[in-house]
């Protein structure tokens, strides 16, 4: 059981990192090049 909750909480950290790096990589895209279709909302750019 403790391997298990171990386990899930391991993936749960590689999924708020990909998560974090992908709003990162979506922030550096718009604060430096500008879309202008861009309405202010991170995944609408």
């Amino acid at each position: 059981m403790l391997q298990a909750n171990f386990l899930l909480l391991a993936d749960f950290n590689w999924f708020s990192l990909i998560i974090a790096s992908f709003f990162s990589l979506k922030f550096f895209s718009v604060r430096y090049y500008p879309w202008p279709v861009f309405d202010g909302t991170p995944l609408c750019g």
